[in-house]
């Protein structure tokens, strides 16, 4: 029997989400918790952990790119529009949020499935500030104060690095794309396994292997297997800041609304992160501690939902997913988040438990 697209695209976002909430879940991946880790206790191996996913992503998104299987182009990371202001704002935005949540994105959804009651108010604020900012009140802002300083890069080869470097020095983008392919994902995979103790820590190695090749999958569906003629959808992959303001909205429109990739992938998430937790044996619902936990997460989760918005994606949007495209917004998405992550922790008085 021939599956419809639509069941493709559905059914592979489930299980993709279902496969990335399991490992999540069970090897505590999150990417503001490598980023404490490095400047806490000088720690890098979750860091290092997180840039083999996105050297493994990198590798296979591009060779589907490369064999012509997917067109990247199609994707919002690779418009002609180089929207460096967002990326920047949005970027630091998103990073000061989840430093005072203690949580990505993703290990917010992760968390949320595993009982957690502090995560999953997070991820509902989070949730409702993305939406608005997409399409709400916050999102006037946006759309007149950040968008129009986007930069058209149409006369230039884009944004993508292989049309960008070739339109400088002369080249055809695709001859030139398998050798920066090469270079980005030789960059990664040096630095990861530099530190010996890496090259032997499965319990680090083999979440983000899969964690990355979550993410080729996702393209895969999306711009290959799941296409629809008759009714296109975005080229897109694993994110998880806009898919969690649709899934809610489809909770509340369920008659009228239509589930996509990205609605089920976190409902496969918050799956796989409750069956590992409970066959861990650690699924435990957690609150608050005072007045001003509370407060310090439901002001992170709003500017995680509103900077992940104006970036296009978070750690894991723009971080893994983004920069797999080669888009130049993605790397200085990724850096503005590290970097607001980064200058939260070092200046907050305050060390969050998560």
């Amino acid at each position: 029997m021939e599956l419809s697209p639509q069941i493709i695209t559905i059914g592979g976002g489930l299980l993709i989400g279902l496969v990335i909430g399991l490992v999540g879940r069970a090897s505590r991946f999150c990417t503001f918790c490598a980023v404490r880790d490095v400047i806490r206790y000088g720690d890098s191996m979750r860091a290092k952990s997180w840039a083999l996913a996105i050297a493994v992503a990198v590798i296979g998104v591009q060779i589907q790119q490369i064999t012509q299987s997917i067109d990247l182009s199609e994707t919002i990371y690779l418009s002609d529009n180089f929207g460096w202001v967002g990326a920047i704002i949005g970027g630091l935005i998103f990073g000061v949020g989840m430093a005072l949540v203690g949580s990505c994105g993703f290990n917010l959804v992760i968390r949320s499935g595993a009982g957690d009651m502090k995560a999953i108010v997070a991820m509902l604020v989070m949730a409702l500030s993305a939406y608005m900012a997409a399409r709400g009140i916050t999102g006037l802002a946006r759309v007149v104060l950040i968008e129009p300083l986007a930069i058209d890069l149409s006369d230039v080869g884009g944004q993508g690095l292989p049309g960008f470097i070739g339109n400088l020095i002369g080249y055809e983008s695709e001859d030139l794309r398998p050798i920066i392919t090469a270079v980005v994902a030789a960059a990664l995979l040096l630095w990861v396994f530099s530190n010996r103790q890496m090259r032997f820590s499965w319990q680090f190695l083999a979440p983000a292997i899969v964690i990355g090749s979550m993410a080729i999958a996702g393209f895969a569906i999306t711009g290959n297997l799941g296409v629809d003629e008759f009714e296109p959808q975005a080229v897109q992959s694993v994110t998880y800041i806009m898919p969690s303001g649709n899934s809610v909205l489809y909770l509340l429109t369920f008659t009228g609304a239509t589930i996509d990739f990205g609605i089920a992938l976190i409902g496969g998430t918050l799956i796989g992160a409750f069956l590992a937790s409970a066959f861990g044996r650690d699924f435990s619902v957690r609150t608050f501690k005072d007045s001003r936990d509370t407060f310090r997460n439901l002001i992170g989760a709003f500017f995680m939902g509103l900077g992940g918005v104006i970036a296009l994606g978070c750690t894991f949007g723009q971080g893994i997913t983004g920069v797999a495209t080669l888009s130049m917004s993605s790397f200085l998405a990724t850096f503005a988040i590290i970097t607001g992550a980064t200058l939260t922790v070092i200046f907050s008085p305050e060390e969050q438990d998560i």
